[in-house]
């Protein structure tokens, strides 16, 4: 062998080399290779009639991370950024916590995984915080999400969700009602004994000219319409 001289072993393979100069320094270096490291001393001074053995020994490491996605919708209003709190379970305890951004996306921070993970897959349970929030109907199903581990062979990981492209949603609904009592006051020109003949009244929606409440004056010309009843729409 020359120096410089490139060669390539599989595991276990050996490499014979004979007749080195005893004048001679032997060192060998290991091109890199992803997620492998070289462990061991390839380096030798050999004497007469010296038999070396170099071992070359590598320590593989291979590592990778995924973030686990959920989507939230929001029916009947806005949704905020913040608006809600998400958990991520695994074995029944927390083990992540998130809340949704503008969009609806809920992005859980990284779970890393490393070589004792290849091959396995981990099940994981998302849950929405509930609270108090008047008038919100909350989303409780529980979302399971599998996550499975392969090594690509050249220090990272292939790390699958089996929820693919059909990121786990979950939706809530806001409903919001209230009433409106609207009065008025019925003057009859030229009463004497300041009373009053009965009259029937109708509200309108000006836009659509629909009827939306009805009212009758009492005796002191007072007229209550009855409710007008609104929702969050």
């Amino acid at each position: 062998l020359k120096n410089g001289y490139t060669f390539k072993l599989k595991e276990n393979q050996k490499i014979v080399i004979k007749d080195v100069s005893i004048f001679s320094k032997v060192e060998f270096k290991e091109k890199e290779k992803a997620g492998f490291k070289l462990i061991s001393d390839l380096k030798a001074e050999p004497k007469a009639n010296d038999k070396v053995s170099l071992v070359a020994q590598n320590d593989y490491k291979t590592t990778g991370k995924i973030n686990i996605k959920a989507k939230k919708t929001l029916e009947n209003k806005d949704l905020n950024a913040y608006d809600f709190i998400f958990d991520l379970y695994q074995d029944g305890k927390i083990i992540k916590s998130a809340s949704n951004l503008k969009d609806g996306l809920v992005y859980f921070s990284s779970l890393y995984f490393d070589n004792k993970d290849v091959g396995k897959t981990y099940e994981y349970v998302i849950k929405e915080r509930v609270n108090n929030s008047k008038g919100m109907t909350f989303d409780t199903h529980e979302e399971k999400v599998k996550v499975s581990i392969k090594d690509n062979g050249d220090g990272t990981l292939t790390i699958t969700p089996d929820y693919g492209e059909n990121i786990p949603e979950f939706k809530n609904i806001y409903k919001a009602t209230g009433d409106l009592s609207i009065k008025a006051y019925k003057k009859v020109k030229g009463s004497v004994d300041k009373t009053y003949p009965t009259f029937n009244f109708i509200l309108k929606n000006k836009a659509t000219g629909l009827k939306v409440a009805e009212g009758v004056n009492n005796d002191k010309g007072e007229i209550n319409f009855s409710k007008i009843k609104f929702t969050e729409k």
